[in-house]
């Protein structure tokens, strides 16, 4: 069980989302027993479009936005990107995105067994995020609210891709609380390629500043 406390380090359970709180992707939880991991990659994950240059993206962009994941009605998800129509900085992209969604739907509805999160998640990410829920699922408390992202794909190289992005957490909150998350969190996605798709293993928040998108 230790595992599941062992790679957060010091910064912990309120690492990113607000300043006082949850840290849904960053999370230990502080007592209790904790779920077992799931299996890592999954179903419903696409694979990753061959590219020759590894960091560029092929054709034409979508609008900012569009063919992302929207979120749900309790926690609307709005992107300030536009994402390449083919190769693996558009595959990337849409891997982190798939990530964002099920997070901000699970803050929503607590469930630490759902099959999704190992569709988009492994390693590191994946137990701050089971291990998280169970916590919320717990204490009986959900997150919601509208969140914006602009995430950028900064490095691909070979089986591993990192993404840097600047959230409006502003009103993603506990419900009923008056206050939410920082309106300009910096954070940061290692993400790996599996053979099945591309899977975000690692989620944390640099020590800076950052501009929203």
């Amino acid at each position: 069980m230790s595992r599941y406390r062992s790679w957060c380090g010091g910064w912990c359970v309120r690492a990113w989302l607000v300043v006082v709180a949850v840290g849904l992707l960053a999370g230990c939880v502080p007592g209790g027993e904790q779920p077992r991991a799931l299996p890592e990659g999954g179903a419903g994950v696409q694979p990753p479009a061959s590219s020759a240059a590894a960091g560029a993206g092929a054709g034409a962009s979508t609008p900012d936005g569009a063919g992302l994941p929207a979120g749900t009605g309790d926690s609307p998800i709005s992107w300030g990107i536009a994402v390449p129509r083919g190769g693996r900085v558009g595959d990337v992209l849409r891997a982190y995105a798939r990530f964002i969604d099920v997070y901000v739907r699970l803050a929503g509805r607590p469930d630490p067994w759902d099959p999704a999160i190992g569709a988009v998640s492994t390693g590191a990410a994946q137990r701050g995020l089971v291990a998280a829920l169970a916590d919320l699922a717990r204490t009986g408390r959900v997150v919601v609210g509208p969140v914006r992202f602009a995430p950028e794909v900064v490095a691909v190289n070979g089986t591993r891709a990192e993404v840097e992005d600047c959230a409006d957490l502003a009103r993603f909150r506990y419900a009923g609380a008056a206050h939410g998350g920082s309106a300009a969190q910096a954070v940061r996605a290692d993400l790996v390629a599996d053979g099945t798709g591309w899977l975000v293993a690692e989620f944390r928040q640099p020590a800076r500043t950052c501009r929203g998108g």
